[in-house]
């Protein structure tokens, strides 16, 4: 089965004949897409012409359309990730709520009748925790230096052990869903 289709040279660029061999290819696009050839009668006339033009902007337009369609579905999954993302931090507020109170409570003299609520609330913590990961949030790693990306440097502390720029405390633990640093870990770092 023989194609229409001009056989263009191997180094297409560099032909003598290049300007020859674009006009045989869009010759033929325009024949298989449009229907029309160029140097039918039609396109002689100017109603022919029109047609051919108002044919080549529809394909313009088809294109667009299909830009427009991609970008949009790319805009609704943004936007789906923000809205999750806003869910999150919301949940991350409440952790951090909860955990403050077990350390408060730990740090005092344990009252038996609160044993049972504080028994709770660290269960709580755990349910909310396994929620978290199972939607893919994780816990920043704030065990090395300070990162920028992933840390905010509350308090530079002076006069340690530590050599500078590394983490001596965390004052508020940080979260990634994916790539995206939902919350950056609040953290004190050595001079």
């Amino acid at each position: 089965m023989k194609s229409d289709h001009p056989t263009l040279p191997q180094n297409h660029a560099d032909h003598p004949n290049k300007k020859k061999n674009d006009a045989q290819a869009f010759t033929w696009l325009r024949r298989k897409f449009f229907g029309v050839s160029a140097a039918s009668k039609s396109e002689s006339s100017a109603g022919g012409k029109e047609i051919v033009a108002l044919k080549e902007k529809l394909v313009r337009l088809t294109a667009d359309l299909h830009n427009m369609q991609t970008r949009m579905a790319k805009e609704r999954v943004q936007s789906a990730q923000d809205a999750q993302i806003a869910l999150l931090q919301g949940v991350l507020d409440v952790v951090d709520d909860y955990q403050r109170a077990l350390r408060e409570y730990e740090k005092q003299e344990r009252d038996e009748r609160l044993n049972v609520w504080f028994e709770g609330f660290g269960l709580t913590i755990k349910r909310l925790q396994q929620f978290l990961a199972a939607k893919g949030v994780r816990e920043i790693d704030c065990s090395g230096s300070f990162d920028p990306r992933f840390h905010e440097a509350v308090a530079h502390v002076g006069g340690t052990e530590f050599p500078a720029g590394a983490i001596i405390e965390v004052l508020q633990q940080g979260y990634t869903l994916g790539d995206r640093v939902i919350r950056p870990a609040r953290v004190a770092v050595a001079q």
